[in-house]
């Protein structure tokens, strides 16, 4: 299974549409390339793919959680740049953080909430910012959470109701299941969210 979460600055009119167009991008030459893929060969992938921004896409700015699992054995690779996190929920458990936001406050409650939105790696046109790679391992029944920084730093950390925020927000919940597609949910303001065609999921797009 592929999964990719992206959140751009808002900059332009265009912002929305980089995000979508890096998510569908990316997941699509990624799902069907002819080699097995691995993390290694989805960087320079994303490489590629990121010297084509200039054309229609120079001023942008974003982050992006991108997620390479293998439903058999729940075992992968999470990538990820900028200040989307990632989070493993397992019920009664509290969250199992799987990555840092690369920002002065890197997770709920850790760092420092000023300047927040100063990145010091992030996906624009001018410069490439190399992913970082975490090595994922999930128990069945495990639900996995990709959040955009409005919803992780501002609903989360500071317990702004949904509709009050200041930042754009998502949340993409994952659930793994032994027996049938994983279960996906989106709770979205814009078409941030990009996975495999060719995986079996089932989709539920909520309303905040």
């Amino acid at each position: 299974m592929i999964v990719m979460l992206a959140d751009a600055a808002e900059r332009s009119d265009s912002s929305q549409r980089f995000a979508a167009h890096w998510c569908q991008t990316i997941i699509r030459q990624l799902s069907t390339l002819d080699t097995p893929l691995n993390p290694d060969l989805a960087c320079t992938l994303i490489q590629q793919q990121q010297r084509l921004l200039r054309h229609d896409y120079l001023l942008e700015c974003g982050s992006y959680c991108l997620l390479l699992l293998n439903l058999e054995n729940r075992q992968g690779t999470l990538l990820h740049v900028g200040d989307c996190l990632v989070a493993a929920v397992i019920l009664g458990q509290p969250p199992q953080w799987l990555n840092q936001a690369h920002s002065s406050q890197q997770q709920p409650g850790v760092g420092s909430n000023a300047n927040r939105h100063v990145l010091t790696r992030s996906l624009n046109a001018r410069r490439f910012s190399h992913p970082h790679q975490s090595a994922v391992a999930f128990a069945a029944e495990t639900e996995l959470r990709f959040y955009t920084d409005g919803y992780w730093a501002e609903h989360i950390s500071q317990s702004q109701p949904f509709d009050s925020l200041d930042d754009d927000a998502s949340i993409l919940t994952i659930k793994l299941v032994d027996d049938g597609p994983a279960k996906l949910r989106l709770n979205s303001d814009c078409e941030n969210f990009y996975v495999d065609p060719d995986t079996r999921v089932s989709v539920d797009k909520d309303t905040p």
